[in-house]
Formats: C-alpha cells, sequence, structure tokens
C-alpha cells in the first residue's frame, strides 16, 4: 500500500481557536450590551409614561369629582363661599329638651324667632348677579349691586308664621297680609318643597325606654349639617339698608335687569 507524503509548511502561522474567536466574541458582547441598553431605555420610557398617565387619570378623576360635587350642590349661589359643613346632634323637643324656641308665642320667643332672619335682605355684585339661574332686580341707591335673599331665611320666616297660626294668631279672613291663612297655606307647601329637596338622609334609630316597653325612634341622632351661623354672617354683611325705597325703578344697571318682571 502506499501512503501519501506529507510535509511541513514552514509558512503557515499556528493559530488558537479562541484567539480566532475573540473579535466576534467582542462584537457580540458589545451588540449585547447595546441591546440591553435599549431594553432599559425603554422600560425607563414606558415606566414615565405610565407615571405621567397615572397622573393625567388623577387629576381627571379629581377634576370630575369636583364638578360632581358642585353639581351635586345645586345652582350657583353667591353664598356658597361660606358654607361649612358642621355635624349636629338633635334635640327632641320634649320635655327638658324644649328649646327656647318653643311654646306659645311671647315676647322673648318671637325675638328669638326674628333673630333668625331679621337682618333684611342682602346685596350682590353685578358679576355675582349675573352668574343666578333667574334674573333679579338691581338694589335702588348709590352703592348699586342686587337683590336678593336666600332661602333659609325666607323659610324661617315662613316657619315662625305657621308656629304664631299654629297657637292661634291665624287669620282665617285672609286680610291679614302675612298671617292670612292663604299665607300660611303657601308657608306650609314651601317648607314641604324644601325638606323634600334638601331630603336630609341622616338615620333616626330606634330604641325602648324600659326594658319591656315599646320600640320607638330617637330623634337625638346626629347630622350632617351646613353652619347656620356662617350663612348668618354672610348675609349680615351684605346687608341691605331698611331706608331703601323699593319703589324706586333703576333703569341704567349694569345688567339691564331694572325693568324685569315677573307674574307667576
Amino acid at each position: 500500500m502506499v501512503y501519501p507524503r506529507y510535509s511541513r509548511l514552514d509558512n503557515v502561522q499556528e493559530s488558537h481557536p479562541l484567539e480566532d474567536l475573540t473579535p466576534t466574541l467582542d462584537k457580540d458582547s458589545k451588540d449585547i450590551k447595546r441591546a440591553l441598553q435599549r431594553r432599559t431605555r425603554l422600560q425607563k420610557i414606558i415606566l414615565l409614561a405610565g407615571l405621567i398617565l397615572s397622573l393625567l387619570l388623577n387629576v381627571f378623576l379629581a377634576v370630575a369629582s369636583s364638578r360632581n360635587s358642585r353639581v351635586s350642590e345645586g345652582p350657583y349661589s353667591p353664598a356658597s363661599s361660606a358654607l361649612r359643613r358642621v355635624d349636629v346632634v338633635f334635640s327632641s323637643g320634649f320635655g327638658i329638651q324644649q328649646s327656647l324656641f318653643q311654646g306659645p308665642p311671647s315676647e322673648t320667643n318671637n325675638k328669638l324667632w326674628e333673630s333668625l332672619y331679621n337682618f333684611g335682605i342682602s346685596r350682590v355684585k353685578a358679576h355675582e348677579a349675573r352668574q343666578l339661574p333667574n334674573k333679579t332686580l338691581p338694589v335702588p341707591d348709590n352703592e348699586g349691586g342686587y337683590i336678593v335673599q336666600l332661602s333659609v331665611f325666607h323659610l324661617l320666616h315662613c316657619l315662625n308664621l305657621v308656629r304664631r297660626g299654629l297657637y292661634g294668631e291665624v287669620d282665617m279672613t285672609n286680610k291679614h297680609d302675612l298671617l292670612g291663612i292663604e299665607h300660611l297655606d303657601h308657608c306650609v307647601d314651601h317648607i314641604r318643597q324644601s325638606i323634600m329637596c334638601s331630603a336630609d338622609t341622616a338615620v333616626l334609630t330606634f330604641a325602648r325606654q324600659t326594658p319591656n316597653g315599646r320600640a320607638k325612634a330617637v330623634a337625638e341622632v346626629l347630622h350632617g349639617c351646613r353652619d347656620f351661623e356662617a350663612i348668618q354672617r354672610w348675609a349680615l354683611q351684605r346687608q341691605i339698608p331698611a331706608e331703601v325705597d323699593f319703589d324706586v325703578h333703576v333703569k341704567d344697571d349694569p345688567l339691564g335687569w331694572g325693568s324685569y318682571v315677573y307674574s307667576p
């Protein structure tokens, strides 16, 4: 058998396999590093975008909640800035819990009732009046502004008249402007509408006065109220002097409401 003959190739340089792979490994390592850096940047961008979207969503929900709160408070009122929430436990009005506002009309309790609302009607500025859902007449004096009265004070005035009528002061002939039966009937229905409008959802509980007694409603429970004294202060600061002549017609008021006429 003839075997092939081999001869040494003196001009061929020896090489190590790993050395041949080094440039390739370096290139792959750099590519992997760049890929990791790109992925890290992408993750940061996604995280930042998520944070921005979350912030925008929270802002949107806060604005929506604010709008819903304003809607729930009802139409615009210039006295909204005076609203403060207070928690009040009502008294039952029975026995030792009778208030000074109760009992037959007297000089003392009549003054107490009138002190709740006897500071008259209020003045609002033109920019406040412009936002009202209904027009109103301008104040006929040099200070200007427009005439308003907060509903709560009209309701208290009405309730006081009903109280007096309950104790026999009602004029069934209907000749008295305030205590005539027709006006008192108006008051009763206006109070009804207000109670239904406000719809106080405070919860009355039930209890027995004795272990074997009958279950009865407990009136002395917590109510979420508006701070009435704060509302009074708002109205007092804007009180229109009693000497203002409301028979005077204003013809050049800023809103052009001087000729406003309303007839139900």
